[in-house]
């Protein structure tokens, strides 16, 4: 190989060692901007919004539930490991609290209500079997 065609190669890899160098420190600049700039984000609050929240076990059955939107009654419901209902938390459009618990079937076993201002409603405890309730039944 001859000396002219040595110094051309090498001539021309240094041009392209340069050019790598130019956009790798371009590339670096530009990464550290945007670092910069992510820290210059304001704080903002997440809101997570819907109507009805659902959370399951790894096979799939509802184990817990946030829901406002089957009923006029916002509710809580806690699901046993079949996924049925078993407790509900619920308070009407007068501010009354409702808490409710079922058998295994979906029957209503307690139902304890509290009034607005906190104090138990004159009712005593609604115990016994009954017809199922069907904003808690199992989805």
């Amino acid at each position: 190989m001859s000396l002219d065609v040595l110094n051309a190669r090498l001539e021309r890899l240094e041009q392209e060692n340069r050019r790598l160098k130019k956009w790798g420190g371009i590339a670096a600049a530009s990464l550290g901007l945007l670092g910069l700039f992510g820290f210059a984000a304001p704080v903002v609050c997440d809101i997570v919004s819907g109507e009805r929240l659902v959370v399951r076990d790894e096979m799939g059955r509802q184990r817990f539930g946030l829901d406002a939107y089957h009923t006029q009654a916002p509710a809580i419901s806690l699901h046993d490991a079949s996924g049925r209902a078993r407790a509900r938390l619920a308070i009407d459009e007068k501010g009354d609290l409702t808490m409710s618990f079922f058998d295994e079937r979906g029957g209503a076993k307690a139902s304890y209500l509290f009034a607005a201002d906190g104090s138990p409603k004159a009712e005593e405890p609604k115990t016994g079997d009954k017809k199922p309730d069907p904003s808690v039944a199992m989805r």
